[in-house]
């Protein structure tokens, strides 16, 4: 069963800044300092443009946060944690390139080197999701995506790239970084719409929105769509709102 947290103030939060006239304000003066604000539109046309970009992005990091606690909450017999900086070594983006290779996604790496881009930069993924189940010492890790859109080929295999890499270097990452005894490990992405991402040879990496209940052996699937079911009624509302005073 769901334990709650605080959906409702996440979303409204949310919401109230996307739908506040002051930070639109402000996000239109930075643009008019690079001269790059569009001429075309009233104040208000380009304020609603403005939401309907950003709000898909919000969306997706609500969901991320939804996944995230109801896993938590519902998957008792899961250990759940974040990961903020996963590193990436430069030998792992070289084999996880390599994806005509079929062995690549069963070859294992040392975790804990950074791969340098530039002078300053280093190579991390943000995990949204790892979970580890003790019963059956397994390992696995989850890309939260919404999965409305269709990638293009060079974006599916820059996600496929990610998520083989992060793989390579997941066993090593529980038992060196976390003293976990791991039997079996995966790396795999969440569509919550259903969206296949992915080619049919690579729809293993991909776990849908209606696949979670089978997936992490728990009802989570409704708590999900409650959740999110909020955040999306509230912002038709608002943008409805808004909307109006365009007439």
């Amino acid at each position: 069963m769901s334990k709650s947290f605080d959906i409702k103030k996440l979303c409204d939060e949310s919401l109230d800044e996307l739908f506040s006239k002051e930070y639109f304000e402000s996000r239109i003066k930075r643009k008019e300092l690079k001269n790059n604000a569009e001429p075309l539109y009233s104040d208000l046309d380009r304020r609603i443009a403005f939401i309907v970009h950003a709000v898909t992005i919000r969306s997706g990091i609500i969901l991320e946060k939804i996944y995230y606690n109801q896993i938590k909450n519902c998957c008792l017999h899961l250990d759940v944690w974040s990961e903020e900086k996963f590193k990436i070594s430069k030998h792992a983006m070289q084999l996880a390139s390599d994806q005509d290779n079929k062995d690549v996604i069963n070859t294992d790496l040392p975790y804990g080197e950074t791969y340098k881009i530039g002078k300053k930069r280093k190579k991390t993924r943000q995990i949204d999701l790892l979970t580890y189940d003790k019963s059956k010492k397994t390992l696995n890790s989850y890309e939260i995506k919404r999965g409305g859109g269709h990638h293009d080929s060079e974006k599916q295999e820059k996600i496929i790239e990610n998520l083989i890499a992060v793989k390579m270097l997941l066993k090593d990452y529980g038992k060196n970084e976390k003293n976990l005894e791991v039997k079996k490990y995966k790396s795999f992405i969440i569509s919550h719409m259903n969206q296949e991402l992915f080619s049919p040879n690579y729809r293993f990496l991909q776990v849908n929105g209606d696949e979670v209940d089978k997936h992490f052996n728990s009802k989570i699937k409704v708590h999900i769509d409650k959740d999110y079911d909020y955040f999306v009624s509230e912002f038709k509302k608002r943008f409805t709102k808004l909307k109006l005073e365009a007439v």
